[in-house]
């Protein structure tokens, strides 16, 4: 056959499930309750709009960002307390994914847990590498150390989302750290909603030659649609994998941005406990309705199971204007749903709709 490489092609990519977003409401009032994608609803979008406008001043897009990466490095490193030539910039967390896995798992494979972020396998499937995951533990959703340690000494790379999504528990420090000093290669502490949770590893990286901590400006500081992630690693390694890095990567309006983010980091933390706060009465009353497990959130969405089908489920939430992520297959846990702290009023009418769908009083 005269395309056989070309429909062989064709059918491996097809293969792969394709990344499908909600669609945004058509109403800005709707938008309160887009509650699918782990956006933040507590940044104030007014201070946002101004760090935009005193960026387009700066910016000329006629010439490519130079300077301005290592002076958001330089930023990033005030801010943490790490040196900027342990820093490496990514057009969202989501590239820098992609290239840890061409940087480290080709030839050796790549290992995670589950469930988990889905994008490390989708990666892996589209280079054709090995990737293993290993079930996390008993309804605390913990790591099976041993079992991962051992997937670790056989593979280039390991990922490790913590908090965990979908499941938004924070590891055990000790528990990770042992997987890092027992990997053969780099274990990647993924961190997009750390800022939201009990610690951080990111000083870790001095004390360890193969750990990268990943973040993100998506989360925390509101910006999922400027699309900055970085990431925090020994300087070798972050030598070696600047290589496989596009030149420019990041617009320059996006790093503009993010700079100017770091400006307002006060507002930023006091935005997250006001989510933190939220987020305790949220899975407190879900907790109250029958029917309904809401699981402890160190992040910016709650974990939660309800006894009712998927498809029930779904259109009860449609019902109420409800956009959550609704996940199947999980063993053990029937119809789960990954939902965004929103909003006060949001939440309350999470409520409502989870009361009505599985008969509650909540």
């Amino acid at each position: 056959m005269k395309r056989g490489i070309l429909e062989s092609q064709k059918r491996r990519l097809t293969e792969i499930a394709p990344f499908t977003p909600s669609p945004r409401p058509e109403r800005r009032e709707e938008w309160k309750l887009k509650l699918d994608a782990n956006e933040n609803h507590f940044i104030d979008s007014n201070i946002l709009r101004r760090i935009l406008l005193e960026a387009i001043e700066e910016v000329d897009p006629r010439f490519y960002p130079v300077e301005e990466f290592q002076l958001l490095r330089e930023d990033i490193s005030r801010w943490l307390g790490v040196g900027s030539d342990l820093i490496a910039l990514g057009c969202g967390a989501d590239q820098l994914v992609e290239l840890l896995v061409q940087a480290f798992g080709v030839g050796y494979g790549v290992a995670s847990i589950s469930p988990t972020f889905p994008s490390y396998e989708t990666r892996c499937r589209i280079l054709g590498l090995r990737y293993s995951s290993t079930p996390l533990r008993g309804d605390g959703f913990e790591l099976d150390v041993e079992r991962l340690s051992e997937e670790a000494r056989r593979s280039g790379l390991v990922f490790i989302c913590s908090p965990n999504n979908p499941t938004a528990n924070q590891f055990r420090r000790d528990d990770i750290l042992a997987i890092v000093e027992a990997a053969a290669g780099v274990v990647v502490v993924d961190e997009a909603y750390a800022d939201f949770g009990e610690y951080s590893m990111v000083r870790d990286v001095e004390r360890y030659d193969n750990l990268i901590v990943l973040r993100t400006f998506s989360k925390f500081f509101g910006l999922a649609g400027l699309r900055v992630g970085y990431l925090i690693a020994p300087r070798d390694v972050v030598d070696a994998f600047v290589r496989v890095v596009p030149p420019f990567n990041v617009p320059s309006f996006s790093l503009a941005v993010a700079r100017r983010a770091l400006r307002y980091l006060d507002h930023a933390l006091k935005a997250a406990e006001e989510l933190k706060a939220e987020r305790s009465r949220l899975i407190q009353r879900l907790n109250e309705v029958s029917g309904v497990r809401a699981f402890p959130s160190q992040a910016n969405f709650i974990f939660l199971t309800a006894s009712v089908d998927a498809a029930t489920a779904r259109r009860t939430l449609a019902e109420h204007g409800v956009m959550a992520r609704v996940i199947e297959g999980l063993p053990g846990l029937g119809t789960c749903f990954r939902i965004t702290v929103g909003r006060r009023e949001a939440n309350d009418t999470v409520i409502r709709a989870f009361s009505s769908l599985v008969g509650g009083s909540g």
